[in-house]
């Protein structure tokens, strides 16, 4: 579908040198605070940006979220819980905000430090870089990319607010999530709590039921941001049209998996 930016929300998706030329790091940033719903992987090793993700996401508003792929920050102590920290402080400091009211992820390889004189320097440069339009989110999410072969992307007007989506996935990938990284912001109203409950309802009928390979990956997220401009939307619609943009990122996910050249769908009754 083509992209449809959402009113309050602004992009960014750059290189930073991490490993290649290639786009790496991506920052999703509103205009003010949202109420916020996440689900992780339930993976017993969970990364650095997990542990870090979780406290952030507690009170139910976050306003920022901050992404860099080709390396994970997994299985590196406390080191990699403070360096999931210092992205936080260093893209708060860039946007004026806390450093509570975002939400780190990393994705890639396990086991190495993130460069973090190189995140630094991509953190300083938010301000400058981000903006509203289709390309910018097609660079995030392209930044956000490992194996994947392309982008990944839905969006929804529900009333008068829009709903985006944006993946990545690739491998990894086995009940329940994947290493799979999924953010969707909307404009739309809508409590924490409720957006909680919708969450695992979503999730559940879409990303909790792939598999590729059998691995439950370390870095599973989703996240939802509502910065409530639009105003009240139907909640039942919203999450009808939720459901359906989850659904099918969750089928480009298994389709665009490593190796992979079906995409098998089995429905079970009874």
């Amino acid at each position: 579908p083509p992209l449809r930016s959402v009113p309050g929300f602004s992009w960014l998706g750059i290189n930073l040198g991490l490993k290649d030329q290639t786009l790496e790091f991506g920052v999703i940033a509103s205009e003010c605070k949202c109420t916020a719903a996440g689900l992780f992987t339930r993976n017993n090793f969970p990364g650095a940006p997990v542990t870090v993700g979780r406290e952030n996401i507690r009170n139910g508003q976050l306003q920022a979220i901050v992404v860099n792929s080709k390396i994970a920050n997994v299985a590196t102590g406390q080191t990699g819980i403070e360096d999931a920290r210092k992205m936080c402080l260093w893209t708060g400091e860039a946007l004026g905000i806390d450093a509570e009211l975002v939400l780190p992820s990393s994705t890639g390889v396990i086991g190495k430090r993130l460069p973090v004189d190189k995140i630094h320097t991509g953190c300083e440069s938010i301000p400058e870089k981000l903006g509203s339009t289709p390309e910018h989110i097609e660079n995030f999410a392209r930044a956000i990319m490992t194996t994947d072969t392309n982008p990944k992307w839905g969006c929804e007007s529900i009333g008068n607010a829009t709903l985006l989506g944006v993946a990545k996935g690739a491998g990894m990938i086995e009940p329940d999530m994947a290493t799979m990284l999924s953010y969707f912001v909307t404009d739309a109203s809508l409590s924490s709590v409720l957006l909680q409950k919708m969450l695992h309802r979503v999730v559940n009928k879409s990303f909790n039921r792939i598999s590729i390979d059998t691995d439950t990956s370390t870095s599973d997220t989703v996240i939802v941001l509502a910065n409530g401009l639009a105003g009240e939307v139907d909640a039942e619609k919203f999450e009808e049209g939720f459901t359906r943009i989850a659904v099918n990122l969750a089928k480009e996910i298994v389709r665009d998996g490593e190796g992979s050249k079906k995409l098998i769908e089995l429905t079970v009754s009874g």
